[in-house]
């Protein structure tokens, strides 16, 4: 299977989950990169549950919970509609629970699947909120298999900096700041030390004040196989800043924030320096700083063209037209690497951004215009 073949795959697969899921009056959700975080968090507790198992849900404690956040690692073998059931038991946790589900994410590995669930919980001691008035808490959740989402060979980012990046990127690309990283390492064994150091190095980088860890190295987990680390990160942003899928408009012009295509290229032993340009956050806010009308965002985990898609999720009767000249403009390969057009529409891990705005971006350095929104059918034209 092609790489552009295997990528649309993975995303017809993800979008049926995603349907099943909103099938559910409980599992409602958009989906997008962030979900908006109770004012009065003040920490997260985590639950493993093995997703042919939904009863583990009534092992949980009946405690008074704010949000709830859920990663779940899903074998591709299997149909969607086989994790009925536990999307069921799902949805009556949160509903018996009055939660509703703040970030959703899926994975794809090879072992067997389950999820993480997130909750966090408010200060005890006292309601105090974390954030002003004029801001929102965010918060993302997401997993990173070894040998999937990151390498350890050398030369490669080390992964648990790459996974911390990889994590906050979201935080980012919706135009805030990260307060809090929380870390979950399941099956770790002796690459616990050097994981958390990566991670506490990339928290040093964006600066992020309070960073916590738990581990799930458990017999009972040996099943599951492959080491993951389970990454969830809040944020703020100001209320009238926040990035998201939602308002494409025709005329807007479409960016490249950053450069793409650059870790497929590699072949996924992605270059450090290339990881801290595009999350540099002094970049994005000058990025953000620029727009001064209506815009949308979207970050480069999956390559551009799934950004593209992803930009298009909530529109109706509009088309993108892309010049694909101006998309080689975006790899600004400084590596000396070869390139190409797929790298860029279907390689991930860039963590570049793809933003469609009537505001003027291109004169700031790192930043391509690629296109335009048209009216038309939800389509992406390539000329």
């Amino acid at each position: 299977m092609s790489a552009k073949n295997e990528h649309v795959w993975s995303e017809d697969y993800e979008q049926e989950i995603i349907r099943l899921a909103n099938s559910f009056p409980g599992l409602k959700h958009s989906f997008d990169d962030c979900g908006h975080i109770h004012a009065s968090f003040c920490r997260i507790e985590r639950f493993l549950i093995p997703v042919d198992k939904p009863d583990a849900f009534s092992e949980i404690p009946n405690e008074k919970f704010l949000n709830a956040m859920i990663s779940a690692q899903l074998n591709k073998s299997i149909p969607p509609a086989d994790y009925k059931n536990f999307l069921s038991r799902l949805n009556d946790f949160l509903l018996e629970r009055k939660l509703s589900i703040s970030k959703g994410n899926t994975t794809f590995v090879n072992g067997k699947p389950y999820a993480v669930l997130v909750l966090t919980r408010g200060c005890e001691w006292k309601r105090k909120k974390l954030v002003d008035q004029d801001c929102v808490l965010l918060g993302t959740i997401d997993a990173y298999v070894e040998g999937r989402h990151f390498r350890k060979e050398e030369n490669a980012t080390p992964p648990g900096f790459y996974a911390a990046c990889a994590a906050a990127s979201d935080i980012g690309a919706n135009g805030g700041s990260i307060l809090y990283l929380d870390l979950t390492l399941i099956n770790p064994g002796e690459k616990a030390a050097d994981f958390m150091e990566e991670v506490f190095e990339a928290a040093e980088f964006f600066k992020i004040p309070r960073v916590t860890n738990d581990l799930f190295d458990d017999y009972e987990l040996a099943e599951l196989g492959e080491f993951t680390a389970l990454i969830s990160v809040i944020g703020k942003v100001q209320k009238k800043k926040e990035m998201t899928l939602q308002g494409l408009e025709e005329g807007m012009s479409v960016y490249v924030a950053g450069r793409a295509g650059i870790s497929r290229a590699a072949d996924y032993y992605v270059p450090k320096e290339h990881l801290m340009y595009n999350l540099n956050p002094e970049f994005r806010q000058k990025v953000f700083k620029a727009i001064k009308s209506k815009a949308v965002c979207n970050d480069v985990s999956d390559g551009v063209d799934k950004s593209l898609n992803n930009l298009l999720r909530y529109s109706t009767g509009l088309d993108i037209n892309i010049d694909s000249s101006k998309l080689m403009l975006a790899a600004n390969n400084p590596f000396g690497l070869k390139v190409t057009v797929d790298d860029i529409l279907c390689g991930g891990d860039d963590y570049s951004l793809v933003i469609a705005t009537k505001s003027e971006l291109k004169s700031i350095e790192g930043v391509v215009r690629i296109g335009e929104v048209i009216r038309g059918n939800k389509k992406i034209n390539y000329y």
